[in-house]
């Protein structure tokens, strides 16, 4: 590698370029003097310790060059624009719609990066990896929770290094890309594993995946953005909750994912035992508030993937994706049954019944029925 000619060369280039020799910094341009302290040893800390070709800091992409003992760090050319078009216009359709990036984007990255296992995870509170999107061979998977140590290459992304990118030094071995809100809080990430013969390059990946953290990023951080698309589902003036209405737009959703990537849902409707014996005892107003304090209890056991509506009266509905490692239902509401009886200082009693899409062959008025009858099967203890 020529050094003297090549600095000459990039001393001048807009962006960060520097020069490592023998794990030595020796060489820098303007761009990388102005890089922060923490994000010139992040960078060099990668170059002297990792070998892979490419990296992803402070939304920036990075890739490096080596020869012998010496190495060229380089802030990335931007993405192809038609490349970017193909990837961005679905990704910002589906968060129009309302969708979930996780479980909609790991389709797209498949096809368009020549990956045949991608996968779109989030983040929970208690450090578990909640894989909302499961594209593997053409087809959806069923979603699962683990816990954030059981997956290394997640575990390395989440472990407070600045660098927000996991590559492979081998072409064939997975990349993933961290996601974070603007405020520097995760809130999951994407792998790509098994590359098909038509597969982009490791840079060419990278660079897809920072244009799609670096919109949903944007979009999560778009407080309008989330109030347009709720206001377009009808509520429930007393609770707050989406409304039936509501429930039947979901479930058409769900029908269509069902039939066309074999995505199952679950569906739990949910009842309120006597709330009849408290509008007689203690009035219309008392039972308004126990429906409004219940609402709140269904909220806070419900995770952010689940859907929670007011089907009428004193039943509630939540619809989830189908998983079998999700926390149990009946767990979930014997908390909140005990929270409410605590807070009316009276027993308390809800009961729910449930069933997957799958059992109602895919026909959202059928999981109703099939999830009432079991309801009416729990109250009546048979």
């Amino acid at each position: 590698m020529k050094t003297t000619a090549l600095t000459r060369l990039l001393e001048h280039a807009p962006t960060p370029v520097a020069l490592i020799k023998d794990n030595t910094l020796k060489w820098h341009n303007l761009g990388w003097r102005q890089l922060a302290d923490k994000d010139q040893s992040a960078l060099l800390n990668w170059a002297s310790n990792a070998a892979s070709p490419c990296t992803l800091l402070a939304g920036q992409v990075f890739a490096r060059t080596t020869e012998d003992n010496t190495c060229l760090i380089m802030q990335a050319p931007p993405l192809d624009e038609p490349l970017r078009q193909q990837v961005t216009q679905p990704l910002l359709q589906a968060l129009q719609e309302g969708q979930d990036p996780f479980h909609v984007l790991p389709e797209v990255l498949s096809r368009l990066l020549g990956r045949t296992h991608v996968t779109g995870s989030k983040l929970s509170g208690n450090h578990a990896l909640n894989r909302v999107g499961r594209f593997e061979t053409g087809h959806y998977r069923a979603p699962e929770t683990l816990p954030l140590e059981s997956d290394p290459i997640a575990a390395r992304l989440y472990t407070g290094d600045r660098l927000s990118a996991y590559v492979e030094p081998d072409e064939s071995g997975p990349i993933a890309c961290r996601v974070d809100a603007s405020h520097g809080h995760p809130l999951g990430h994407f792998t790509l594993m098994a590359p098909d013969k038509h597969a982009k390059s490791p840079l060419e990946c990278l660079l897809v995946l920072q244009a799609c953290a670096q919109l949903i990023a944007a979009w999560h951080d778009r407080p309008e953005a989330r109030q347009e698309a709720s206001s377009k589902l009808p509520t429930d003036r007393l609770t707050g909750l989406a409304t039936r209405d509501a429930l039947d737009q979901q479930l058409k959703y769900c029908e269509r994912r069902f039939t066309g990537q074999s995505q199952d849902f679950l569906l739990a409707m949910i009842d309120i035992d006597n709330l009849s014996a408290i509008n007689q005892s203690l009035g219309q107003r008392a039972g308004d508030e126990v429906l409004k304090s219940f609402a709140g209890q269904l909220r806070h056991i419900c995770r952010p993937t689940d859907h929670l509506f007011r089907f009428g009266g004193d039943e509630f509905v939540i619809l989830f994706h189908h998983d079998d490692l999700s926390p149990p239902l009946a767990d979930r509401l014997e908390k909140v049954n005990r929270k409410m009886s605590r807070h009316l200082d009276r027993p308390f009693e809800s009961r729910f019944g449930s069933a997957a899409l799958s059992e109602a062959r895919g026909s959202g008025d059928e999981l109703l029925l099939l999830a009432d009858q079991r309801l009416r099967k729990a109250k009546s203890g048979n």
